[in-house]
């Protein structure tokens, strides 16, 4: 394919609604946005590939697109389009070599500041001298064995991000130890690591030391278009700037997880100290048995 190429690249794996909201996006922030329909389609193009964006909604064929993306043009920024609600296929598409996940639909802001974090983090990779594997710190995961340094190596990317990360195991096959290795293999590894079992309470306490406030909701629309209430003394004020591990996350109520996906979501919320709005950063991480991957 011949093109006359006087922006960066981008290559845009969505479609309907998903693919036309985020073309706009991506033609606002400057780049030369080229739509793609499967992993042959990339051979077309000879010129440099900045950015790509697949929509996780496509299941395989994204993933596909993202392998070979990754595989033809290294240096290029993969990010994924999700349901903020589905942690595992933010977990999958990090294997498949997605720099990040951001929720559907994407907005500009949140796409320029993801890219400028994609770059940030190369810049840092470059300058870097070389780490084997087995030097790095392991907080109890034995990294040095054929077997443990592929997952190594997944914690190492996995760091990289913001996105949500689902670690699925068996009960004592040190999941909090792979997300403590995240944690301190990332460019945050001074914030906070805050985590909260959620099956060690009732449903309700588990909530309450979550959010630090218990919201009973009706079905009027101002309380649904309102942000989550949260106290001081929640787990999600203490993790404010690092990280929260939530421990068996298939046993959080359906309630709270709503709550929370609304945070995530918001990346806002009404503190009830202050009285008043107030932005909050934190990468969730959570755990959970095998067995929820063919829920």
């Amino acid at each position: 394919m011949s093109r006359v190429q006087t922006m960066p690249m981008a290559l845009l794996a969505a479609g309907g609604a998903t693919g036309a909201d985020v073309m706009g996006v991506l033609r606002e922030l400057g780049f030369d946005a080229v739509p793609i329909d499967g992993k042959d389609s990339i051979n077309d193009f000879g010129e440099p590939v900045s950015l790509c964006l697949v929509d996780l909604c496509e299941n395989g064929n994204a993933l596909r697109i993202a392998r070979a993306v990754r595989s033809q043009h290294p240096a290029a920024i993969i990010i994924g389009v999700a349901d903020p609600s589905r942690p595992h296929a933010a977990a999958e598409a990090i294997r498949a070599g997605v720099f990040d996940v951001l929720p559907r639909p994407p907005s500009a802001r949140d796409l320029q500041a993801l890219i400028a974090n994609a770059q940030e983090q190369a810049a840092i990779a470059a300058a870097a001298m070389p780490v084997r594997i087995g030097e790095l710190p392991a907080y109890g995961v034995v990294g040095t064995s054929a077997a443990m340094r592929p997952v190594m190596e997944l914690v190492q990317r996995s760091a990289a991000g913001q996105c949500g990360i689902l670690i699925c195991g068996e009960r004592g096959s040190g999941r909090e130890m792979i997300a403590r290795a995240i944690h301190a293999h990332s460019a945050h590894r001074d914030s906070p690591f805050v985590t909260l079992d959620c099956s060690a309470s009732e449903p309700e306490d588990v909530e309450l030391q979550l959010f630090g406030v218990l919201v009973k909701r009706g079905s009027n629309a101002p309380e649904r278009r309102s942000l989550e209430r949260v106290r001081g003394n929640s787990r999600l004020q203490e993790s404010a700037g690092g990280y929260l591990l939530l421990e068996n996350v298939a046993e959080l109520s359906a309630r709270a997880q709503a709550r929370l996906v609304r945070v995530l979501r918001d990346r806002e919320i009404f503190n009830e100290e202050v009285r008043e709005r107030v932005g909050l950063a934190v990468r969730v991480l959570a755990s959970a048995d095998a067995s929820i991957t063919t829920a």
